[in-house]
């Protein structure tokens, strides 16, 4: 799962995007009308089978767009917020 969240007035609104990677098992890729269209606080996936620390390519795309990753582990049931530092 994979998508925006997002200012909408006074309150934060998840947007879901299909996952447009080539490889959704591996690496997820998001609509970009999302950020181009909302006010993004967060890019938000999931990891299937890891945990919800980032890895390699969160780290390197979340400084590229310097917009905060929110991810949650499927498998441990948690979630880990990554902003680029």
């Amino acid at each position: 799962m994979c998508g925006v969240i997002a200012r909408s007035g006074d309150l934060l609104k998840f947007f879901s995007s299909k996952n447009l990677s080539c490889s959704p098992r591996r690496f997820f890729e998001l609509d970009p009308r999302l950020i181009v269209e909302h006010e993004v606080c967060y890019i938000f996936h999931s990891h299937p089978f890891g945990s919800s620390r980032p890895s390699s390519f969160d780290k390197i795309n979340c400084k590229r767009i310097n917009i905060p990753y929110l991810i949650y582990s499927i498998r441990d049931e948690d979630f880990y917020v990554y902003n680029g530092v």
